[in-house]
This record gives structure tokens, sequence and C-alpha cells, in this order.
């Protein structure tokens, strides 16, 4: 890597609006997108593979689920369980893939970071760098927010529930919620 280049990465991140210090503005913008760029793919990869990795889930024991979980007295208890439990493994999932989701997460920061900066000195980039992007913010944004969704509804559930669900070891690693919810009774 030059020292341009160097230099735009740099820069950016740290948020100093200097490049205009950096020799060739132009080329090592250019190469700094296509740097950058290249980064974000090869996080979105990462996380790909581990999510196929983290989504082999195991199966468990619906007797022995069974006897842990909260007392269930009607519809709305049931619903909220299984939302509780839908959850539960989710947030599993997204703590086997958090490292590479926090990279992808911040190699498209950067990208956003340095096409803002290559857009206000005017220099041309493809579309398709900021589309891309923009979809591989959004795979790691959606999930996220989808975890935080479910976590508001958790909350909602009571405490001794939530503690005795959090017990449960089962629910401690990837788990598949929707054959588990289906064995319990509580999905079709």
């Amino acid at each position: 890597m030059n020292f341009g280049l160097r230099f735009i990465i740099i820069v950016v991140l740290g948020n100093i609006p200097l490049l205009c210090l950096a020799t060739n503005f132009v080329d090592d913008s250019i190469q700094a997108v296509e740097f950058a760029e290249a980064k974000a793919v090869k996080a979105y990869n990462q996380l790909e593979t581990k999510a196929l990795q983290c989504d082999i889930k195991k199966h468990v024991d619906v007797k022995n689920i069974k006897q842990q979980l909260p007392s269930i007295s009607n519809d709305k208890d049931k619903k909220k369980l299984s939302v509780a439990i839908g959850y539960l493994s989710h947030l599993q999932f997204i703590q086997c893939v958090k490292k590479e989701e926090s990279a992808l997460l911040y190699s498209t920061t950067v990208v956003r970071k340095i096409l803002d900066t290559v857009k206000d000195a005017n220099i041309k980039i493809s579309p398709s760098f900021e589309r891309d992007n923009n979809t591989r913010s959004a795979v790691a944004l959606g999930s996220i927010s989808t975890l935080l969704i479910g976590e508001v509804r958790y909350m909602n559930l009571p405490e001794s529930s939530r503690k005795q669900l959090e017990q449960i070891k089962e629910f401690k690693t990837p788990f598949d919620a929707i054959k588990l919810l289906q064995d319990l009774g509580m999905m079709p």
C-alpha cells in the first residue's frame, strides 16, 4: 500500500478533512475506495461463512426443556413465551457471528466515510460501490435491529420468567427455536 492510500485511510478514519494533502489525490482516492470495498466484501463473505456455521442449530430435548419452562396459563403467556424462545435463539446466533458482524459494520462504515469524502471532492466513483456497500450494511444492521425488537418483547416478560429461561443450558448456544416451538405445540 503506498503512502497516499494509507494517508487517505488514516485521515478518513480519523475524521480529519486533510485529504487534500495526499499526493495524486484522485488516483489515491479511487484506490482507497477500492481497497476499503475489498475489505468490506471480505468481511461480508466471512460473515456469510460464519453464519452458515452458526445456523447449524442443535435440536433440543423437548421433555427436558418443558420441565424447565415457566408455566403457561393462557394464550397470551404462550405467545410471550414463544417470542422469548425465538429471541434467545436469535441472541445466541448473533453471539456466534458477533466478531464477523462487527468487522462488516466497521468496514462498511469505512467505505461510507471514504465515499462521502470522495463525493465531496467531485471524484466519480461507480454507483455500484455505494449500492453494494449499502446492501452489506443493511444485512448487518437488519440482524441487529431484529435482535433489539426481540429484546424489547423479551424484557416485557416477568423477571422471574426471564431468569428461569436464562438458566436453561440448551438456550446458551444456537438452537432450533422453530423446531422446539413446534415440538412444544406452540407453533404450527
